[in-house]
């Protein structure tokens, strides 16, 4: 009697086990494709990201391009209130880290390309979350950009 207990209560188990895992490949088989997202980054010419904030006296203006195989061009503009022009000489800061852990931090050098308009390029060693962290005067703002 316990013999053929034990044998339906197997039988039942592996009945089961099958079942849930011809359903799962069944699920799996017939879920629809996913369709690709186009976002802006997959479009070539157009910033994968936009800045423009209002920070202390004035206003942040950031556009990041991703150029492939990790590779960026960030173009910076600061302007103060009102017009007036910025101190000469003295950037904006900009730093790049990856978004969750705060890792692979790095603060890219920007190159002066025009009054108040500074340019940054180079490559991110990972793909991921990475957070930019762009600001003057003290005054920082952050915003999350997705590098694959």
């Amino acid at each position: 009697m316990r013999l053929s207990v034990l044998a339906g209560l197997l039988m039942i188990f592996f009945a089961a086990f099958s079942g849930g895992f011809a359903w799962l490949a069944w699920r799996v088989a017939t879920r629809p494709a996913a369709e690709p997202v186009e976002t802006a980054a997959m479009r070539p010419g157009e910033p994968a990201m936009v800045l423009d904030e209002a920070i202390g006296d004035g206003r942040i203006e950031a556009e990041v391009y991703l150029e492939g195989s990790l590779s960026y061009r960030i173009e910076v503009r600061v302007s103060a209130a009102g017009g007036a022009a910025t101190p000469p000489g003295t950037p904006p800061t900009l730093v790049l880290a990856m978004a969750d852990m705060r890792m692979n931090r790095m603060t890219p050098p920007l190159e002066a390309v025009g009054p108040d308009a500074w340019r940054a390029s180079g490559s991110f060693p990972m793909a991921g979350r990475w957070a930019l962290v762009a600001g003057y005067g003290g005054d920082l703002v952050e915003r999350t950009l997705n590098v694959r």
